[in-house]
């Protein structure tokens, strides 16, 4: 009987001890799993970032070759516009040319005078068109300083300013009249004129 209660005895020792140890298997089963489960969420992780990686290389490939496209194209276009202001240049120089050409024909066949000229804003102001004929007398004083009539050009042009209702540029030009011709026909015009518009 001690026999068997001694057999019993070792067999529940080993069988407690068995016991332990399943259980312990069990937990080591379940951290093993745990940390396969772990690893496979890491791996499904790295291959989504490896993806990820992957769509922004392609991405950056794409953008390369659309800015190499627009560099090409933009290259293409300027080259164009290059062509294009180089024959406009030449055919300005071709018409500047012409232009010249027929100017000096102009001259030679006909020199403009200072009687030419003073006829012409007498014509404007007589046609009412006074801001030409404004024009006319300073080309004529510009273009002939020495002009002996002079006087009466600063008068016309005074009278002209009136005209157009330019007050204060009519007084300029009287007192210039004035100022420079003194003892001048147009002068005593200029002064008397002059009172009519204050």
């Amino acid at each position: 009987m001690i026999r068997i209660f001694l057999l019993f005895s070792v067999a529940t020792f080993l069988l407690s001890g068995c016991i332990d140890l399943l259980q312990q298997t069990k937990t080591k089963d379940d951290d093993l799993q745990s940390v396969k489960k772990q690893v496979e969420e890491l791996r499904g992780e790295r291959a989504d970032r490896n993806v990820t990686i992957d769509d922004l290389r392609v991405r950056v490939q794409l953008v390369a070759g659309e800015i190499d496209s627009t560099r090409y194209s933009t290259d293409q276009k300027l080259a164009d516009l290059d062509t294009r202001f180089r024959s406009i240049e030449e055919r300005l120089g071709k018409i500047e040319d012409q232009f010249n050409a027929l100017d000096a024909t102009q001259r030679g066949s006909k020199e403009v005078s200072a009687e030419d000229l003073w006829e012409d804003g007498q014509k404007y102001y007589n046609s009412q068109k006074y801001t030409d004929a404004i024009l006319k007398y300073e080309e004529l004083k510009t273009r002939f300083p020495g002009y002996k009539d002079l006087p009466r050009v600063y008068l016309q042009q005074a009278r002209a300013f009136a005209k157009i209702g330019k007050t204060k540029e009519a007084k300029l030009f009287y007192n210039k009249v004035r100022e420079l011709y003194p003892k001048s026909r147009e002068a005593k015009e200029a002064e008397s004129e002059i009172k009519a518009l204050k």
